[in-house]
């Protein structure tokens, strides 16, 4: 990583320095020369097929953790600020009947890949005293995405929890990594995604920082949000056509990588988090 000096004029009309860490777009695998992916993966898969499931994911940490643990071949990196291209994002739902930390750990009884179109378990049977979701998505649609029908009480979350899954790469990394990001971070992915399309801007034609800043609910329970920070300038436009035609390759499997990501998701948004992002 290189740096960057900053001058600026002070409050004494004096210049201050500043060094600022700058991502070369190099770096990434996907922009060195004569890179096939679809000749990677035949060669290391011999036919073999990709399921979502093999992608390597990142999660939030709990606790109001601040650093990311990211999976690398051979290890694990540790780090508080992650640089990625996000290639695709896409929002789902996910619903069990059961509370957070209760009962088996297992497929939602209901879950969406794209917060439209809702797909009930077929042996899902709501328990007495229950209501089922539906089929069409929605607060004013489905009885479980309204706000208060979160499961441990009083409160505002819905008890049907959206997320938001990002697809992404990192440096020297020819397939995305996934990440959820949870209720308490959807407020800060929309901001930074409707903030890029009034820019004119997608997200893969800029490195992105991924942070995370903690919190507390009025419950005391800590989490953890995503802060998400635009490196300017990071990828020249002269290469977004390079970048262009891997997202246009893999973004079909990744679609469909997102459907499987919906149903194979464990509950893992504590009550208290969603609440503190209703």
């Amino acid at each position: 990583m290189s740096k960057k000096i900053i001058s600026k004029k002070n409050g004494n009309g004096q210049k201050d320095k500043k060094e600022v860490a700058v991502i070369g777009i190099s770096k990434f695998a996907i922009m060195k020369p004569n890179v096939d992916i679809k000749a990677v993966i035949e060669a290391n898969l011999g036919g073999e097929t990709i399921s979502a499931l093999d992608l390597e994911r990142v999660k939030i940490p709990g606790g109001g953790g601040t650093t990311w643990t990211v999976p690398k071949f051979g290890g694990v990196d540790e780090i508080k600020e992650l640089d990625v291209l996000i290639i695709l994002h896409t929002s789902n739902r996910t619903y069990w009947e059961t509370e957070f930390g209760q009962g088996e750990p297992g497929p939602p009884d209901c879950y969406s890949d794209d917060c439209v179109t809702g797909f009930i378990r077929a042996d899902f049977v709501p328990s007495e005293g229950h209501m089922s979701p539906t089929s069409v998505c929605g607060e004013q649609t489905c009885p479980m995405a309204k706000f208060g029908t979160a499961k441990g009480g009083k409160g505002d979350g819905q008890a049907c929890t959206q997320k938001r899954t990002l697809f992404f790469l990192r440096e020297n990394s020819l397939l995305p990594m996934t990440l959820n990001a949870s209720p308490a971070s959807l407020k800060n992915a929309m901001k930074y995604l409707i903030g890029m399309t009034g820019a004119g801007m997608e997200p893969h034609h800029i490195v992105t920082r991924l942070t995370l800043q903690p919190d507390r609910t009025k419950g005391g329970v800590e989490y953890s949000k995503i802060v998400f920070t635009p490196l300017a300038n990071s990828i020249p436009e002269a290469q977004w056509p390079e970048i262009d035609g891997y997202v246009a390759a893999i973004s079909p499997f990744l679609k469909k990588a997102a459907r499987e990501i919906a149903q194979d998701v464990t509950q893992d948004t504590p009550y208290e988090e969603q609440k503190a992002a209703a």
